[in-house]
Parts: structure tokens; C-alpha cells; sequence
């Protein structure tokens, strides 16, 4: 018998290959899915043509999705979760958001009734304690409520398009721990009221630092914004409070207010200036610069700077004796309020003066203003911290910034916070 030349035998090798392969992913193809394996989440293809789900929860015209159970398992752990935390478990009630409702307040005066819609047939009334016009339109509205229960709410129509959506607001209801917050949840981004525990909306008695060491100091590591001349010269419009930036020219601002004054938001609020001293200003910026360094990001105390930032990426953080916001708690904020625009700006506030509890009660209220919530603490599976200090009182990387420790002020959490500001 002839051999077979050298190459001939590596074409016949490479034939049975083939034959081989497609064999076996001719039987693959008839296999059903394998079993999910223990701890990992198995997920299934889309129904073909349309991926509609049918009313069982299967595909449109197929059998039932092996991801069915995985889904419905983590839906129910979500909720069991939101359930600890005292907030409700099932989607939230909504209702659209009338365009016109603003404009129908064009002839409304200070101290007019006003009465309006919550969400399911449910009325809210009491009384407009602010109004602000801009072209002859009402852009802002304010007030006290009477009913449902005694509260408060505010309107605003945004002036520059942003995340936020056209229409920002807020209706609180402290009494039965309920809110209102307009949201751009509808079709196209369509703004709606929805509805909401309160804790969802608005950070909720914060804690004050242990042992009342408002002026406590200690040693961080050396830091860019502490390279910042601390002895420029002081405008008048600065009302003698040093003048301080972490990044110039950044479009995002935080805005550390230290000049006492008053603000129509939050009910109509005249505060207090702190007794700080400029030394003081300038190690409670430094801290709360360090935890926003990870972002473009301006922290300063210069007020033109604040006001000349585009209005739908900016936050003032007033730092005052004046708790009328939150009385007993250390500060409070809205979530989401750093790109709430239009005039006037809604601030957060902050009412341990200084030191290092005051710079991580305005990291953790600022944190707040950009979308971020608690994280807190689950313990056992039935009972949540909503204030969990963590380890010790180091501080934690820059590159964390949202997450305090040191005050149990507790962490926060909403995905990948200040993306927007990397």
C-alpha cells in the first residue's frame, strides 16, 4: 500500500473535525437550556418576533421564560427590603403633571387659598406663602398646607432644560410620613406627581455628632485644594468670609454659605450667620473638597461664583446655627436638588458649625442633592439602621466620596453617583 502523502492526511484530520463539530451542534440545538447553576442568575433570550411577555409571564406564544422565577425571587427580595426600610413595596401611585397649573396662578397673590390635586382622587389645600413671576408667568409657588394633614409644597418651573425634567416640586406630608414629588418619569420624559415616603425625598434626622465636638480637628493627608491662597483679598460682597475654590471654572458648584440671610424656600426661612472664623471656613472646605475630588466639581465659599453657575448645576449648602428646616437634626436636604433650576434656588442645610462633623455633614447633605439616598444597615434580616456609622472614624478614599463615616451619618447610595461629573 502507497502512503498517503503528508498533506492529504491533514485534510482528512481536518474533515473528521468538522464532522464532528457539526454533529455535535446539531444536538446542542435540540437540547433544552441547561439548569441555572447555584448562585448564579440565568437569563433567557427574547421571545422571538415581538418580545412581548404573555399574560402568564411567558414568552408571546412560548413556554415559560427559566428566568421567570430568578425575576420574580429578586422582585420579592426588593421588596422585602423596601418593606425594612419602612418605605412601600409596590410600584408608586402617580398621576401626569399639568403643564398649565403654574400658568393658572398668574393672577394668585401671597396669602391667596390654593387647592389641588395629589394622586388618586386625593386634595391637598392650605394657603400660598411665596410666589415668583418672570415674564409675567408664575415660575415658583410656596406654601403651607391644611389638608390632607398640616405640610408644606413648592412648584417650580425649570428655566434651563436639564435631567430634572421641565417641572420640579415637592409636597410634604410630615403627619403620615408621605410625599409628592414631581418627577420626569412619563412618556418622552414627561413630568408626573408621584408618590413617595417621605425618607424618599428628604434626608430625615440626621444625627448629630456624639459628645457635641463640633470643633474637633484632626490630621488629614496633605491635599491639592489645601495648596489654595488662603489670604486673597476679601470683596465686599463676601461679607468678610474667606474667598476659597477647589476647582476654578468647573460649570458644577458647591456652594458653602456662610453669610447668614434668608431664603423662600423651605417654608420662608431667615438665618443666622455662624460664629466661625475664617481658619475654621478653611479646614471645614478643605475636608468636604477632599470627598468631591473624584469629580469636576467647584467647592467654594465665593458667592459670584455660585451665582454665576449654570442654575441646573449648582447647590448652596447653608451652614447656620438656625435649625427651623430640622429642628434636633444635624442638617437636611432634598434628594435631587442639585439640578433643581430656577429662581430661587432650593438649598440644602447644614447645623453643626465646624470642625471635621460639620465637613461630613455637608459631604452627606450635598451627597443627598446629587440623587443619592441611605444606604444604611441591614441587621439579621429584620432590622434596618437607617444611620450606620461604619468602622472606626477613619475617613473613607476620595474616590468615595458620598459615603461618611466618623458621625453615623450613614451611607448613601444611587448607582454610580456624579457620573455626570467625571
Amino acid at each position: 500500500m502507497k502512503r498517503l502523502p503528508f498533506v492529504a492526511l491533514i485534510v482528512l484530520a481536518l474533515a473528521a473535525a468538522l464532522l464532528l463539530i457539526s454533529r455535535n451542534s446539531g444536538r446542542r440545538l435540540d437540547r433544552s437550556p441547561p439548569a441555572a447553576q447555584p448562585g448564579l442568575r440565568q437569563s433567557s433570550p427574547s421571545a422571538a418576533g415581538t418580545g412581548r411577555a404573555g399574560s402568564n409571564g411567558s414568552a408571546a406564544g412560548g413556554a415559560a421564560s427559566p428566568a421567570a422565577p430568578s425575576s420574580a425571587a429578586a422582585t420579592s427580595s426588593i421588596a422585602a427590603s423596601r418593606q425594612l426600610k419602612g418605605l412601600p413595596a409596590g410600584p408608586p401611585r402617580k398621576r401626569a403633571w399639568d403643564p398649565q397649573f403654574l400658568p393658572g396662578l398668574r393672577n394668585a397673590a401671597e396669602g391667596d387659598p390654593i387647592r389641588f390635586e395629589l394622586v388618586d382622587g386625593e386634595w391637598a389645600e392650605g394657603a400660598i406663602r411665596h410666589l415668583t413671576h418672570q415674564d409675567g408667568e408664575v415660575i415658583y409657588v410656596a406654601g403651607q398646607l391644611t389638608a390632607p394633614e398640616t405640610g408644606r409644597f413648592f412648584f417650580q418651573k425649570q428655566t434651563m432644560p436639564g435631567n430634572a425634567g421641565d417641572f420640579v416640586g415637592v409636597v410634604e406630608l410630615p403627619g403620615s410620613q408621605r410625599a409628592f414629588r414631581i418627577e420626569p418619569t412619563g412618556a418622552n420624559g414627561a413630568a408626573e406627581l408621584v408618590s413617595r415616603a417621605l425618607k424618599e425625598v428628604i434626608c430625615l434626622n440626621l444625627p448629630l455628632p456624639a459628645n457635641d465636638l463640633t470643633n474637633e480637628v484632626e490630621n488629614i493627608p496633605p491635599l491639592n485644594p489645601s495648596t489654595f491662597p488662603a489670604n486673597l483679598p476679601i470683596p465686599p460682597y463676601q461679607n468678610g468670609v474667606i474667598l476659597l475654590q477647589s476647582l476654578p471654572g468647573a460649570s458644577a458648584v458647591l456652594y458653602l454659605d456662610y453669610q447668614g440671610g434668608y431664603t423662600p424656600t423651605w417654608g420662608g426661612i431667615a438665618y443666622d450667620r455662624p460664629t466661625i472664623s475664617n481658619s475654621q471656613i478653611f479646614d471645614v472646605w478643605k475636608r468636604v473638597s477632599e470627598r468631591y475630588m473624584a469629580f469636576r466639581m467647584n467647592v467654594t465659599t465665593d458667592l459670584r461664583v455660585f451665582q454665576n453657575a449654570p442654575p441646573i448645576s449648582r447647590q448652596r449648602c447653608i451652614i447656620t446655627p438656625t435649625s427651623t428646616a430640622a429642628p434636633g437634626a444635624g442638617g437636611v436636604s432634598f434628594v435631587g436638588s442639585f439640578q433643581w433650576g430656577g429662581s430661587p434656588d432650593t438649598p440644602n442645610w447644614v447645623f453643626i458649625i465646624a470642625g471635621k462633623s460639620s465637613a461630613e455633614a455637608i459631604a452627606h447633605e450635598c451627597g443627598h442633592a446629587l440623587g443619592l439616598s441611605h444606604d444604611g444597615q441591614e441587621v439579621g434580616g429584620t432590622n434596618h439602621v437607617e444611620y450606620y456609622g461604619g468602622q472606626g472614624r477613619r475617613l473613607l478614599p476620595a474616590s468615595r466620596p458620598m459615603e461618611q463615616r466618623g458621625i453615623s451619618v450613614g451611607q448613601q447610595h444611587a448607582g454610580r453617583p456624579g457620573d455626570h461629573l467625571r
